[in-house]
């Protein structure tokens, strides 16, 4: 499995890079100090979807966007725009995954390819719920997806999936924050919130993950 596992720290290399050129660049959006919630609410509505598409290979603050799509949009708009936009990053993470294919079989090789194979086929479902919320790991498991050739369909679903709760639970924070009387009281909200999740995705990763998850002592 170590061939794998070198494909998985790659994929995530990449998007780390992608990450920190964005930054670099300055970005509009991709901070915390820029609101959307100063636009009018049909480009606010377009650039948080974009944004969350992008969300695959650009650091955007998609906890913060999807709060405020609750706040801007309502609890069930707000959290149906914030699916549509991170289920499109999901199918362009799969695209570029799947685009590579060729580079992959070349790194893994046919033994290597069919470990990766084999433990999708076994695990995948559960390593795309369970990732959903940390970042770059579900970067990464999309275009993991891709270049091994986990359908489209099952990606997308178990992906969706893994979106629901996330996307409803900040919508609705971002609906509560509204009925505070500060900002600071409203920006406390948030902070604790993406916090909370992060913490929450960290954890159910380290026990629901299956053993295949840790180096393999065996030799690919």
């Amino acid at each position: 499995m170590k061939r794998f596992w070198l494909l998985i720290f790659l994929m995530a290399s990449m998007i780390l890079v992608f990450f920190g050129l964005a930054m670099a660049l300055d970005l509009p959006y991709l901070g915390d100090d820029d609101s959307i919630q100063d636009l009018s609410r049909p480009l606010a509505l377009s650039l948080g979807v974009i944004l969350l598409a992008a969300d695959v290979l650009l650091p955007v603050p998609s906890s913060l966007i999807m709060i405020t799509n609750g706040a801007l949009f309502g609890v069930i708009l707000g959290a149906a725009l914030s699916l549509l936009g991170a289920t499109l990053s999901i199918l362009i993470g799969w695209l570029l995954g799947k685009a590579s294919d060729r580079w992959t079989r070349k790194l893994l090789g046919e033994e290597g390819l069919q470990q990766g194979q084999h433990f999708l086929k076994k695990w995948g479902n559960l390593a795309i719920i369970v990732s959903r919320p940390i970042p770059v790991l579900a970067e990464t498991m999309t275009i993991v997806c891709g270049s091994l050739g986990y359908p489209m369909w099952k990606t997308l679903t178990y992906g969706v999936l893994g979106l629901i709760p996330t996307c409803l639970f900040y919508a609705y924070t971002g609906d509560l924050a509204l009925s505070f009387e500060s900002n600071w009281q409203s920006f406390a909200l948030v902070l604790t919130v993406a916090a909370f999740v992060w913490l929450i995705g960290l954890l159910v990763k380290k026990k629901s993950l299956p053993p295949e998850l840790g180096p393999s002592k065996n030799p690919s």
